[in-house]
């Protein structure tokens, strides 16, 4: 009977169904806005022969290419990631490091954020924001009896995101270090950081930044 109580049991959700839909919902509203704001320039541009639908018709190939990928990261297990998390993230930063090389990182109008891999470019600054979650969450686990310890468990915190910021605005990409510093700073306050110590931290950062700068 007990067996038979635990098996109807329902187990517990593998995903926020909301989350999902407001996902699903960005992407159509990209998918809308990059046909609205490029038709009339692949209306009359030599490099897409006259056709209205070639950068929503590229778009949506990598869009479903995307989606595929993510469906094969999904069935991933959240324990293999913890692990990979810091590998990940030294992977990006390295990504960071060689789009500054001369001869590596493409140039265009003056900023160096691509790596050009023949038939697509790579931009190593959109990897590190889905690292930078993974590796804040996995060091907010392994910190945690110390995210009341600044020396201890802030501060380093706090040296990795000035040497990722240093390289983002090497680049510069002022918009992809604010959002990885906000991803930063708002996993390490819900792990578990006191609100003194996340004031402290932005009052850091933001003089490392302007050190940076």
């Amino acid at each position: 009977m007990l067996a038979r109580a635990e098996s109807g049991r329902q187990g517990p959700a593998e995903y926020d169904a909301g989350l999902l839909w407001c996902g699903l919902l960005l992407l159509g509203l990209g998918l809308v806005m990059v046909y609205s704001s490029s038709i009339a320039t692949a209306e009359i541009s030599r490099y897409t022969a006259g056709r209205t639908a070639f950068f929503l018709t590229r778009h949506a190939i990598f869009l479903a290419i995307a989606i595929v990928a993510a469906l094969f990261i999904f069935q991933v297990p959240m324990r293999l990631w913890q692990q990979l998390a810091p590998w990940l993230f030294l992977a990006a930063a390295a990504l960071l490091v060689l789009v500054l090389l001369p001869g590596l990182g493409r140039e265009v109008n003056g900023a160096r954020r691509w790596l050009s891999l023949g038939v697509v470019t790579l931009q190593p600054s959109e990897f590190m924001k889905f690292f930078a979650v993974l590796y804040a969450a996995d060091y907010t686990v392994r910190k945690s009896a110390l995210m009341h310890s600044f020396k201890r468990g802030l501060l380093p915190m706090l040296g990795v995101m000035l040497v990722v910021g240093w390289l983002l605005l090497r680049e510069p990409d002022f918009g992809a270090f604010v959002v990885i510093t906000c991803i930063a700073m708002g996993i390490l306050f819900l792990g578990g950081m006191s609100g003194k110590w996340f004031a402290g931290l932005g009052v850091l950062l933001a003089i490392g930044f302007a050190g940076l700068v």
